[in-house]
């Protein structure tokens, strides 16, 4: 099939291969069976291909090297399964691979797998984008990988600025950003802009400054599951000059809204600000508060 539509639609800028399955009349999903060689040389034929969507078995060495031949891709899409998943290598892709590739999207690799993959420069040094989603853990993963990971990433892709993650979450298993982690990402000095953490609560002991600290570029912050007072959540906005979008959890236990201070009041020319907030629904906010919130 691939043979055919690299023949007839040598132009394509978007492809989904989608998986297969192991046999004819089978339900059973195969995202990674093996690819033949032959597809290598299909897949180098789409010279204008710019978005790929496939399977994680894009990432055996002689796929992985076929794809960074293409001198238009921009975004790249794995999905993997939980049973299978090839052996991520550590390649030489050399100085001119994925010469224009920005977005990386991995979904249901293992949390090894994507960590290794990483070590691979050709790949991942001029990222912009990243996005990991579901990423399958041990029963050996800290609680506190989520901030090994950021790290980790952002080190070996010094100029990303949009970082995405979205992990399974288990009651028994939560995913933690510790203070250690912030501290570590402050030393880095990480450049990114955006940031969302899905499902990623905050160690208690995290305050605003850690996090502003840690990520003084920010434009966007999503982090939905961490609880933060009214306060809080003015103190972290002053201390990201930069900051346009917020989403965290709002603390309702607090009666009154405090006066914002002279400093909040006069941030200078910041633009206008997205506030995401969600709060227990079973606590109603009077129209009055929502007002001083916005001060």
């Amino acid at each position: 099939m691939l043979q055919t539509v690299s023949t007839k639609c040598p132009s394509l800028k978007t492809l989904e291969v989608a998986p297969g399955t192991s046999a004819r009349d089978s339900p059973t999903i195969e995202f990674n069976a093996p690819l033949t060689t032959g597809l290598h040389e299909h897949i180098a034929r789409f010279d204008s291909l710019g978005t790929l969507v496939t399977s994680a078995a894009a990432l055996e060495p002689g796929m992985l090297m076929a794809l960074s031949q293409l001198p238009k891709l921009e975004a790249l899409s794995v999905v993997s399964s939980h049973q299978h998943e090839p052996m991520i290598r550590t390649l030489s892709l050399g100085p001119n691979a994925f010469p224009v590739l920005e977005r990386l999207e991995l979904r249901r690799l293992s949390l090894n797998g994507i960590t290794g993959l990483w070590y691979t420069p050709g790949l991942v040094s001029k990222l912009s984008s990243a996005v990991i989603a579901q990423p399958i853990l041990d029963e050996f993963t800290p609680r506190n990988w989520a901030g090994e990971l950021i790290s980790h990433v952002c080190l070996q892709s010094p100029a990303l600025q949009e970082f995405y993650l979205d992990p399974y979450y288990y009651v028994t298993q939560a995913v933690l950003l510790s203070q250690d982690n912030l501290k570590l990402l402050e030393q880095q000095q990480v450049s990114l802009k955006s940031i969302t953490l899905c499902g990623t609560l905050v160690d208690r002991d995290v305050g605003v400054q850690d996090l502003a600290r840690a990520f003084p570029n920010l434009s966007v912050l999503r982090l939905p599951s961490w609880r933060v007072t009214w306060q809080d959540a003015r103190d972290l906005v002053a201390r990201l000059p930069n900051l346009h979008t917020l989403s965290v959890g709002l603390d309702t236990l607090q009666p009154t809204v405090p006066q914002a201070s002279s400093l909040e009041s006069n941030r200078g020319n910041r633009n206008r600000l997205s506030l995401e907030m969600s709060w227990d629904p079973l606590v109603e906010l009077s129209s009055d508060k929502i007002l001083k919130l916005a001060e």
